[in-house]
Protein backbone atom coordinates (compact mmCIF):
# COMPACT_ATOMS: atom_id res chain seq x y z
CA UNK A 1 0.00 0.00 0.00
CA UNK A 2 1.38 3.50 -0.84
CA UNK A 3 1.98 5.90 2.00
CA UNK A 4 1.26 9.37 1.02
CA UNK A 5 3.76 11.92 2.18
CA UNK A 6 1.57 14.50 4.91
CA UNK A 7 3.89 17.74 3.81
CA UNK A 8 2.46 17.54 0.06
CA UNK A 9 -1.43 16.04 0.20
CA UNK A 10 -1.97 19.87 -0.62
CA UNK A 11 -0.04 21.49 -3.30
CA UNK A 12 -0.35 25.24 -3.71
CA UNK A 13 -3.20 25.35 -6.64
CA UNK A 14 -2.16 28.39 -9.31
CA UNK A 15 -4.45 30.98 -7.59
CA UNK A 16 -1.41 31.25 -5.16
CA UNK A 17 1.31 31.28 -7.19
CA UNK A 18 -1.18 34.49 -9.45
CA UNK A 19 -1.05 36.33 -5.66
CA UNK A 20 2.78 35.91 -5.62
CA UNK A 21 2.95 37.40 -8.68
CA UNK A 22 2.00 40.62 -6.73
CA UNK A 23 4.87 40.77 -4.85
CA UNK A 24 7.52 40.64 -8.53
CA UNK A 25 5.44 44.23 -9.06
CA UNK A 26 7.59 47.03 -8.46
CA UNK A 27 5.98 49.75 -5.38
CA UNK A 28 5.85 53.18 -6.23
CA UNK A 29 5.83 56.18 -4.02
CA UNK A 30 3.87 55.87 -0.47
CA UNK A 31 1.46 53.12 -1.78
CA UNK A 32 -0.79 51.35 0.80
CA UNK A 33 0.57 48.34 2.36
CA UNK A 34 4.28 48.99 1.53
CA UNK A 35 5.22 47.93 4.90
CA UNK A 36 3.46 44.90 4.91
CA UNK A 37 4.48 44.06 1.24
CA UNK A 38 7.76 44.30 2.21
CA UNK A 39 8.06 42.03 4.66
CA UNK A 40 5.93 39.68 2.70
CA UNK A 41 8.81 40.03 -0.13
CA UNK A 42 11.61 38.59 2.62
CA UNK A 43 9.10 35.61 3.68
CA UNK A 44 8.71 34.41 0.53
CA UNK A 45 12.19 34.84 -0.44
CA UNK A 46 13.67 33.18 2.57
CA UNK A 47 10.68 29.97 1.37
CA UNK A 48 12.02 30.07 -2.05
CA UNK A 49 16.02 29.71 -0.66
CA UNK A 50 14.56 26.84 2.17
CA UNK A 51 12.97 25.19 -1.36
CA UNK A 52 16.01 25.37 -3.34
CA UNK A 53 17.60 24.20 0.25
CA UNK A 54 15.34 21.23 0.41
CA UNK A 55 15.21 20.21 -3.94
CA UNK A 56 18.68 20.01 -3.84
CA UNK A 57 19.23 17.65 -0.80
CA UNK A 58 16.75 15.08 -2.53
CA UNK A 59 17.36 12.12 -3.61
CA UNK A 60 16.34 10.99 -7.10
CA UNK A 61 17.01 7.43 -8.28
CA UNK A 62 18.71 6.52 -11.50
CA UNK A 63 19.08 3.88 -14.17
CA UNK A 64 21.38 2.96 -16.21
CA UNK A 65 21.31 0.60 -18.70
CA UNK A 66 23.42 -1.04 -21.49
CA UNK A 67 22.78 -0.41 -25.14
CA UNK A 68 20.66 -3.20 -24.94
CA UNK A 69 18.19 -2.45 -22.33
CA UNK A 70 20.08 -4.46 -19.75
CA UNK A 71 19.63 -2.38 -16.72
CA UNK A 72 23.08 -2.30 -15.17
CA UNK A 73 22.85 -0.85 -12.09
CA UNK A 74 20.62 1.91 -10.07
CA UNK A 75 21.71 4.51 -7.59
CA UNK A 76 19.96 7.18 -5.83
CA UNK A 77 22.11 10.58 -5.94
CA UNK A 78 21.45 14.37 -4.85
CA UNK A 79 20.40 16.13 -7.89
CA UNK A 80 23.33 18.51 -7.97
CA UNK A 81 25.51 15.49 -8.63
CA UNK A 82 27.24 15.51 -11.59
CA UNK A 83 27.37 12.93 -14.52
CA UNK A 84 31.07 12.32 -13.71
CA UNK A 85 29.67 10.85 -10.26
CA UNK A 86 27.50 8.27 -12.40
CA UNK A 87 30.07 7.58 -14.38
CA UNK A 88 32.02 6.73 -11.73
CA UNK A 89 29.43 3.89 -10.05
CA UNK A 90 29.47 2.34 -13.45
CA UNK A 91 33.26 2.39 -13.37
CA UNK A 92 33.14 0.42 -10.01
CA UNK A 93 30.71 -2.37 -11.40
CA UNK A 94 32.39 -2.26 -15.23
CA UNK A 95 33.56 -5.43 -16.58
CA UNK A 96 37.37 -5.54 -16.13
CA UNK A 97 39.28 -4.31 -18.98
CA UNK A 98 36.25 -1.80 -20.11
CA UNK A 99 35.96 1.72 -19.06
CA UNK A 100 33.05 4.07 -19.35
CA UNK A 101 33.00 6.06 -22.89
CA UNK A 102 29.96 7.89 -22.56
CA UNK A 103 26.51 8.49 -20.79
CA UNK A 104 23.36 9.32 -22.84
CA UNK A 105 19.99 10.84 -22.07
CA UNK A 106 18.96 11.83 -25.52
CA UNK A 107 22.10 13.58 -25.95
CA UNK A 108 25.44 12.68 -24.97
CA UNK A 109 25.92 14.12 -21.34
CA UNK A 110 28.65 16.61 -20.29
CA UNK A 111 30.83 14.83 -17.53
CA UNK A 112 31.03 18.26 -15.92
CA UNK A 113 27.08 19.05 -15.66
CA UNK A 114 24.49 18.21 -13.05
CA UNK A 115 21.73 15.90 -13.06
CA UNK A 116 19.19 18.82 -12.98
CA UNK A 117 21.10 20.60 -15.36
CA UNK A 118 20.57 17.45 -17.58
CA UNK A 119 16.64 17.61 -16.82
CA UNK A 120 17.63 13.95 -15.26
CA UNK A 121 15.21 13.79 -12.62
CA UNK A 122 13.27 10.02 -10.45
CA UNK A 123 13.10 7.07 -12.32
CA UNK A 124 15.46 8.25 -15.49
CA UNK A 125 17.21 5.91 -17.67
CA UNK A 126 20.65 6.41 -19.01
CA UNK A 127 22.00 4.58 -21.28
CA UNK A 128 26.08 3.66 -21.17
CA UNK A 129 28.60 2.93 -23.58
CA UNK A 130 31.76 1.56 -22.67
CA UNK A 131 34.96 1.33 -24.61
CA UNK A 132 38.45 -0.97 -24.30
CA UNK A 133 40.98 0.02 -21.86
CA UNK A 134 44.35 0.69 -23.64
CA UNK A 135 46.61 -0.17 -21.35
CA UNK A 136 46.97 -2.17 -18.24
CA UNK A 137 49.41 -0.90 -15.44
CA UNK A 138 51.04 -2.90 -12.27
CA UNK A 139 53.50 -3.33 -9.91
CA UNK A 140 53.77 0.45 -8.85
CA UNK A 141 54.45 1.30 -5.13
CA UNK A 142 52.03 4.03 -5.23
CA UNK A 143 48.78 1.56 -5.44
CA UNK A 144 46.04 4.43 -7.02
CA UNK A 145 48.45 4.24 -10.34
CA UNK A 146 47.92 0.53 -10.77
CA UNK A 147 44.67 -0.23 -12.60
CA UNK A 148 43.36 0.04 -16.64
CA UNK A 149 43.76 2.89 -18.67
CA UNK A 150 41.07 4.33 -20.98
CA UNK A 151 42.09 6.39 -24.02
CA UNK A 152 40.68 9.89 -23.58
CA UNK A 153 39.36 12.49 -26.10
CA UNK A 154 42.79 14.70 -24.78
CA UNK A 155 45.84 14.51 -26.86
CA UNK A 156 48.70 16.16 -25.54
CA UNK A 157 52.29 16.62 -27.98
CA UNK A 158 50.58 14.30 -30.47
CA UNK A 159 49.98 11.43 -28.37
CA UNK A 160 46.64 10.31 -26.81
CA UNK A 161 46.29 10.79 -22.88
CA UNK A 162 45.41 8.10 -20.89
CA UNK A 163 43.45 7.79 -17.79
CA UNK A 164 42.31 5.67 -14.81
CA UNK A 165 39.28 5.38 -12.68
CA UNK A 166 41.60 6.84 -9.89
CA UNK A 167 42.08 10.06 -11.89
CA UNK A 168 45.81 9.32 -12.91
CA UNK A 169 46.57 10.22 -16.48
CA UNK A 170 49.44 8.71 -18.36
CA UNK A 171 50.70 11.56 -20.98
CA UNK A 172 53.76 12.48 -23.05
CA UNK A 173 54.95 15.81 -22.15
CA UNK A 174 58.10 17.27 -23.43
CA UNK A 175 60.23 19.71 -21.46
CA UNK A 176 61.56 23.28 -22.38
CA UNK A 177 64.85 21.95 -23.54
CA UNK A 178 62.55 19.40 -26.05
CA UNK A 179 63.57 16.39 -24.11
CA UNK A 180 60.62 14.33 -23.99
CA UNK A 181 59.13 11.72 -21.59
CA UNK A 182 56.11 10.32 -20.78
CA UNK A 183 54.54 10.75 -17.19
CA UNK A 184 52.36 8.98 -14.42
CA UNK A 185 50.47 12.07 -12.83
CA UNK A 186 47.41 13.10 -11.20
CA UNK A 187 44.60 14.65 -13.55
CA UNK A 188 44.37 18.44 -12.99
CA UNK A 189 47.62 18.95 -11.58
CA UNK A 190 49.78 21.19 -14.16
CA UNK A 191 51.75 19.39 -16.34
CA UNK A 192 55.05 22.08 -15.58
CA UNK A 193 55.10 21.12 -12.09
CA UNK A 194 56.21 18.25 -10.67
CA UNK A 195 53.94 17.60 -7.54
CA UNK A 196 51.53 15.76 -9.04
CA UNK A 197 53.76 13.45 -10.68
CA UNK A 198 54.25 9.44 -9.52
CA UNK A 199 56.75 7.97 -12.54
CA UNK A 200 58.68 9.23 -15.69
CA UNK A 201 60.43 7.85 -18.25
CA UNK A 202 62.25 9.39 -21.22
CA UNK A 203 61.19 8.30 -24.42
CA UNK A 204 59.80 9.80 -27.93
CA UNK A 205 57.93 6.94 -28.07
CA UNK A 206 54.25 7.12 -29.72
CA UNK A 207 53.17 5.28 -26.63
CA UNK A 208 54.32 4.39 -23.28
CA UNK A 209 56.72 1.98 -22.93
CA UNK A 210 56.27 -1.57 -21.00
CA UNK A 211 59.05 -0.40 -18.84
CA UNK A 212 62.22 1.82 -17.44
CA UNK A 213 60.15 3.82 -15.53
CA UNK A 214 61.76 5.40 -12.36
CA UNK A 215 60.81 8.37 -9.96
CA UNK A 216 62.96 10.99 -10.71
CA UNK A 217 61.56 14.22 -9.70
CA UNK A 218 57.94 12.84 -9.21
CA UNK A 219 57.43 13.43 -5.57
CA UNK A 220 54.58 11.02 -5.16
CA UNK A 221 56.29 8.13 -6.90
CA UNK A 222 57.16 5.17 -4.35
CA UNK A 223 58.38 1.77 -3.83
CA UNK A 224 58.33 -0.25 -7.44
CA UNK A 225 57.88 1.20 -10.80
CA UNK A 226 55.08 0.49 -12.79
CA UNK A 227 55.16 -2.03 -15.91
CA UNK A 228 52.57 -1.18 -18.85
CA UNK A 229 50.51 -3.88 -21.09
CA UNK A 230 48.91 -2.73 -23.95
CA UNK A 231 45.45 -4.31 -24.27
CA UNK A 232 44.55 -2.67 -27.33
CA UNK A 233 46.53 -3.86 -30.79
CA UNK A 234 45.91 -0.28 -31.57
CA UNK A 235 49.03 0.50 -29.27
CA UNK A 236 51.76 -1.96 -29.54
CA UNK A 237 54.21 -1.85 -26.63
CA UNK A 238 57.04 0.19 -27.03
CA UNK A 239 60.65 -0.94 -25.77
CA UNK A 240 62.12 0.56 -22.81
CA UNK A 241 64.52 3.21 -23.83
CA UNK A 242 67.75 3.12 -23.66
CA UNK A 243 69.35 4.45 -20.24
CA UNK A 244 66.10 4.90 -19.40
CA UNK A 245 67.44 4.82 -15.50
CA UNK A 246 67.14 7.39 -12.73
CA UNK A 247 69.98 9.23 -13.35
CA UNK A 248 70.00 9.95 -17.19
CA UNK A 249 72.18 13.14 -18.22
CA UNK A 250 70.02 14.68 -20.23
CA UNK A 251 67.59 14.86 -17.30
CA UNK A 252 70.17 17.39 -15.52
CA UNK A 253 69.81 19.92 -18.19
CA UNK A 254 65.85 20.03 -18.10
CA UNK A 255 63.83 22.42 -16.53
CA UNK A 256 60.28 22.29 -15.96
Amino acid sequence: METSNPAMEEVPNLEVLEQLELLARPMKGAMPLRKEITLMREKVLDLARRIKETKDSELVEVHVQLLSGTILGSWALPRQSKVSDVMDRVSDIAEEGKAVSKLVFGDILDEDSTLEGCGIDEGDVLTVTFQPCAFRVTGAGAMEVNGYYAKSERVQNGAPVFINKNGIILFKYIMRRGTPYWYFTKDGHPADDSKGDYYRVQTDAASPPTDGWNTKSCPLGTGTCPAVQPMDVEYKPSPPPNGAVATDEADNLDLF
